[in-house]
């Protein structure tokens, strides 16, 4: 036995807590069906276009296309769209913008960049519609995609 092998573990736990164990020696396929529900969530990927209201979003190329023409986003404008577009009619707030899109802490950040980005934003997708709004404002609420 090498010095190596004296401090390996002869089972290693999937997760803490967890009693799911793969012995050693092990099969490859002893290990895949081990790990399979773990990675089950984590294999499907995310549709490559999202769409809605008319509007296509591409992700692979940041791409907004429209009925009327097309825009290039930025990423924070991609990321911007993408998250209310998953939420068609959902009112978003600003603090869960700051949160989910930039990564802010809880109650810090500026809405003043969400003004900012979404002006930006609707520029582009009304270029792209030929003047239809996707995103309405609640004022004091927050912001809504119209499906």
């Amino acid at each position: 036995m090498s010095p190596a092998q004296r401090w390996l573990p002869d089972s290693i736990p999937l997760r803490i807590g967890r009693d799911a164990l793969v012995s050693k020696p092990f099969r490859p396929e002893e290990l895949e069906e081990a790990l399979q529900p773990l990675l089950g969530a984590a294999t499907a990927p995310a549709p490559r276009t999202l769409s809605a209201a008319g509007l296509s979003l591409d992700r692979g190329l940041f791409a907004l296309t429209g009925e009327d023409g097309s825009a290039t986003l930025t990423p924070t404008e991609f990321r911007l769209l993408e998250y209310l577009m998953e939420r068609p009619g959902m009112v978003v707030s600003a603090e869960e913008l700051l949160e989910k899109v930039w990564g802010f802490l809880p109650h810090t950040g500026s809405r003043d960049i969400v003004r900012t980005h979404m002006r930006n934003l609707r520029s582009k997708i009304r270029r792209a519609t030929a003047g239809r709004e996707a995103v309405r404002t609640l004022p004091r609420r927050g912001y809504r995609f119209v499906a």
